[in-house]
């Protein structure tokens, strides 16, 4: 028999203190209600990631977007997990006093704890600490220390967030509701923004880089049939494929909430075709695959379990038939094939910038063996060295950006990450699918866009799936072949 998820934590509480030697009642309460603002830290820290205020610690000395690479500084979703990590694991029943006792006690058992680690999350924890560790001594090689320190600052970070998640027993609704709650607003003004092509951002939010002039280089467009220049749906993020990969995790978690509240079937498909718009209004080809790629896992699982639905399948066919047949089908078509017949020299460009820079990548990696460049130092060293010429911007490939930097002990690390992750995404002899979603869209905009390692809300996004893995599955989901 399936036990509710509440029964266990519940259980699982009252066993801690009666080792620690405290009544029921009082374990009771001290769960509750540090578990309720947990969860609310979690749901906030996700939907927080649209602000881009921040307190630079570190300046950059450069303004406009690419200040982000050459500075340091904590922003809204930054306090939002040091305050979760502060909650869950400052109280007395935290994982440092008894996360061992009740791993191993479980793992004796052979059951899966319900508030410690298993050997599967004891490696991922591991995994970022090592990280985290990795990038703080890759300071002594860097050119500029400060930026290898803050980012292992913000690593460190991240893991005490995840170890939170876990301690906390947080709902996985929880951190799926405020991500989509947040995305659903965003998608609603990529939208406005792509259809009157306008900014509609006030300057009040501190958007590095506003675009206001689409004549102006370097503004985020795409060219329409007519070679008119037409700006992409940015939301509040500084740039559009940032956002994309925000909606496309939104929209790759989404079909979680629907299982867990299938009487609002409606409402969830309502939702999920705003996101689909708000993905389309922002042109991001990453956001586009991770997104189908997500969503394939959860069709795919529905299938092997005898319920999969076909009518989803067909109106998405329709909807890119009438897309294509639209006055966007050209734009989007010369996007989605930038080598084709109908592509134009600007998306042609942006492929070849890209396969360029992580070319770029190969001998400054090779160069700079075995220690890297040092966290946050690519940039610099690519200008210095001469591979690049202005500001140096990062190889779009997450995997050689963190092999150029941290250099063999960053891929030993990064494995490491990896290899606790596989082993989270089964549990109980089942896929993990909501994880399993998640992670392979995460794979996919890791491979082709920087920005989950170079800054700091796109590092919060990349914990995201982590932390799906750290929450305690929905309650009252059965799980026949698979779990979410």
């Amino acid at each position: 028999m399936r036990v509710p998820a509440a029964g266990v934590a519940r259980e699982a509480g009252l066993w801690q203190a009666r080792a620690l030697g405290w009544s029921a009642p009082a374990w009771v309460a001290a769960i509750g209600g540090t578990g309720r603002w947990a969860a609310v830290l979690a749901a906030l820290a996700v939907a927080a990631l649209p602000l881009w205020w921040h307190l630079r610690l570190v300046p950059a000395g450069r303004e406009g977007i690419i200040a982000v690479f050459g500075e340091v500084g904590v922003y809204p979703a930054d306090l939002c997990l040091a305050l979760l990590a502060g909650l869950a694991l400052g109280q007395p029943l935290g994982l440092a006093h008894v996360g061992r006792r009740l791993a191993a006690r479980d793992d004796r058992a052979g059951q899966r704890p319900a508030l410690g680690l298993d050997r599967a999350g004891r490696r991922l924890a591991r995994g970022l600490a090592v990280l985290a560790a990795v990038v703080l001594s890759s300071a002594l090689v860097a050119p500029r220390p400060a930026l290898a320190a803050g980012l292992a600052g913000h690593l460190a970070l991240l893991g005490l967030g995840w170890l939170a998640v876990r301690a906390s027993g947080i709902s996985r609704t929880a951190l799926v509701g405020g991500l989509v709650g947040s995305a659903g607003l965003q998608a609603g003004l990529a939208v406005a923004q792509f259809t009157l092509q306008q900014p509609l951002v006030p300057a009040a939010l501190h958007l590095p880089w506003l675009p206001v002039d689409v004549a102006l280089g370097g503004t985020p467009v795409v060219l329409s049939a007519s070679g008119d220049r037409l700006l992409r749906g940015f939301g509040t993020f500084p740039h559009p494929n940032v956002l994309g990969g925000y909606l496309a995790l939104a929209l790759v978690s989404l079909p979680l909430l629907g299982r867990r509240w299938p009487r609002w079937e409606a409402a969830w498909w309502s939702l999920g075709v705003l996101l689909g718009l708000g993905l389309l209004a922002c042109c991001s080809r990453a956001g586009w695959l991770a997104a189908s790629l997500g969503l394939g896992v959860w069709w795919w699982s529905s299938a092997r379990q005898g319920h999969a639905r076909w009518w989803p399948l067909l109106a998405s066919a329709a909807a890119l038939v009438a897309l294509a047949g639209s006055p966007a089908g050209p734009t989007l078509g010369a996007r989605v094939l930038p080598f084709g017949a109908a592509a134009n020299p600007l998306e042609r460009g942006s492929i070849g910038n890209r396969l360029a820079l992580d070319r770029d990548a190969l001998p400054l990696i090779g160069q700079h063996l075995p220690f890297g460049t040092g966290g946050g130092n690519y940039g610099l060293l690519a200008v210095a060295e001469g591979y690049q010429e202005g500001w140096g911007e990062p190889a779009p490939n997450v995997l050689l950006l963190v092999a150029a930097e941290l250099g063999l002990p960053g891929i030993a690390a990064l494995a490491l990450l990896v290899w606790g992750m596989l082993g989270a995404l089964r549990t109980d002899g089942r896929l993990d699918v909501a994880a399993t979603a998640a992670c392979l869209a995460l794979v996919c905009l890791a491979m082709l866009d920087h920005y989950l390692w170079t800054m700091p809300p796109g590092r919060v996004l990349a914990w995201l799936p982590l932390a799906l893995v750290a929450a305690r599955p929905v309650a009252g989901q059965p799980a026949a072949g698979a779990t979410t």
